[in-house]
C-alpha cells in the first residue's frame, strides 16, 4: 500500500495490518513522519484497480519489532473526506460532454472499498493476514 501526503514526501510501501470500514491499520518497515491528524491518501491495490481512501492519522507507534504502526481513520471521523462538488478526477473537468471519465471518484473508493472488505470476510485476500 502506498501513503501520500499534502506534502508529497516520499514513503515507504506500507504493509496492511487490519482493516475495517472505520480505519486502517499499516506497518511501516521504518520510522515514517506522519503526526496524528495529519490527511493522507492511501492507495490500496486492487485487480479492478486502485482504491483511493481519503483518511487522517489517529495513532503513531513504534513496535518491538521496530517496525512503525500507524493508524488510519476513514469515515465521518475523518470530516469532510469527500465533497461531491468536487469532479471525480479533476483531468476530466475539462473533458468534453460524452466522454468517459477516467476513473471514479474517491466516494466512490469508499463504496468499492467496503465490498473489498466484505468479500475478504468471504475470501481473505492475502494482503488483510498478518504474517
Amino acid at each position: 500500500m502506498r501513503v501520500g501526503t499534502a506534502s508529497e514526501a516520499p514513503l515507504p510501501t506500507a504493509r496492511l495490518m487490519d482493516a475495517s470500514t472505520h480505519g486502517l491499520l499499516l506497518s511501516f518497515p521504518e520510522p515514517v513522519g506522519l503526526p496524528t491528524g495529519l490527511r493522507v491518501c492511501v492507495s490500496v491495490p486492487d485487480p479492478s484497480g486502485a482504491l483511493h481512501l481519503v483518511g487522517r492519522v489517529a495513532r503513531v507507534e513504534r513496535g518491538d519489532d521496530f517496525h512503525t504502526y500507524v493508524g488510519i481513520a476513514l469515515g465521518a471521523s475523518v470530516g469532510a473526506a469527500v465533497d461531491p462538488a468536487d469532479p471525480a478526477d479533476p483531468a476530466d473537468a475539462g473533458r468534453s460532454a460524452g466522454m468517459p471519465a477516467r476513473r471514479s471518484g474517491v466516494g466512490d473508493d469508499v463504496t468499492r472499498w467496503a465490498d473489498w472488505l466484505a468479500a475478504a470476510e468471504r475470501e481473505p485476500h492475502d494482503t488483510c493476514r498478518s504474517r
